[in-house]
């Protein structure tokens, strides 16, 4: 069996990813502990303004982990966002599974052989369970079933990520990219499960008062993904009323966002509209699916 990891890196800390892969190698090493018919690629694509690996890091990288997995590194030269930039490293996809991961993501030792222990003909992604703080979205506590998976941290049959085209890297830039991989996957008729027992530590960033605190671009390219996810899925009444409502944001960041999208629309650029009989989108109060608990 093989499987391809791949991660997106952005300006990220030598330390940190040097730190993610020992937890690569951990969970591979776990996997083959109980199946040694395993065979690992790790792939990370650079999109940072300059390449965060020299040519001597990344061979001493592949002499420290051979035992673990293969490694190969790629510098893109420009800011690729995470959907093109998974796109890339996916081109030619020769696994059978495909593990999508942040750089920031460090996995359990048993994380990777209990994902795929969930996998069967019917499913087609499977998340894995972010700690200390857990996603909020809903899922079936007997089948597993949710409505969409997180690429935070997640493993998706390489055969159903080619038949429905990967990411939409035309229409999002990062954000929501995932949420509509999972649909797609859905109206392909497979089913994307939750694994609660398989854990990914996801370190969160809080102000006080337990709030979020996005950046400026965290907070333009979320309302921009959501604009255009809504439109994607044929929900126009909702496409314009977030239109309209970012317009009139006291938020200069979600104002050029709108401005974006409606530059978007008059130029043609909107996605295809497709699920125009809502079959697996889900929208309410600015959430894709129904939430166990609110953060």
């Amino acid at each position: 069996m093989k499987t391809q990891i791949q991660t997106i890196l952005y300006n990220n800390t030598k330390e940190s990813l040097f730190r993610s892969l020992d937890y690569i190698a951990a969970t591979i090493e776990n996997f083959r502990s109980k199946d040694k018919n395993i065979e690992v690629f790790v792939k990370y694509g650079d999109a940072s303004s300059s390449p965060i690996f020299s040519e001597v890091e990344v061979e001493k990288i592949k002499t420290k982990y051979n035992a673990s997995f293969f490694f190969s590194y790629c510098f893109f030269g420009f800011n690729s966002g995470t959907s093109l930039g998974h796109n890339i490293l996916a081109k030619d996809l020769d696994a059978d599974y495909l593990l999508i991961i942040n750089p920031d993501i460090i996995l359990a030792p048993e994380a990777l052989w209990l994902m795929n222990s969930y996998m069967n003909d019917n499913v087609g992604m499977v998340e894995a369970r972010q700690v200390p703080v857990e996603h909020h979205k809903e899922y079936d506590k007997v089948s597993f079933e949710t409505l969409w998976g997180s690429s935070a941290c997640a493993l998706v049959k390489s055969e159903v990520f080619k038949a429905v085209g990967g990411y939409d890297s035309d229409t999002f830039f990062m954000y929501c990219d995932d949420v509509d991989l999972s649909w797609r996957i859905r109206l392909e008729g497979f089913m994307v499960k939750y694994c609660p027992c398989a854990l990914a530590f996801h370190a969160k960033r809080f102000l006080n008062g337990n709030k979020w605190a996005p950046s400026k671009a965290e907070v333009y390219y979320s309302a921009e993904a959501a604009m255009l996810l809504a439109y994607k899925y044929s929900k126009n009444k909702l496409y314009k009323c977030l239109i309209n409502s970012y317009l009139r944001s006291e938020d200069i960041n979600c104002q050029e966002a709108a401005n974006a999208v409606l530059l978007r629309e008059k130029e043609g650029r909107l996605p295809k509209q497709i699920d125009k009989f809502h079959k697996v989108s889900f929208f309410k109060n600015g959430y894709y699916a129904k939430n166990r608990f609110i953060v």
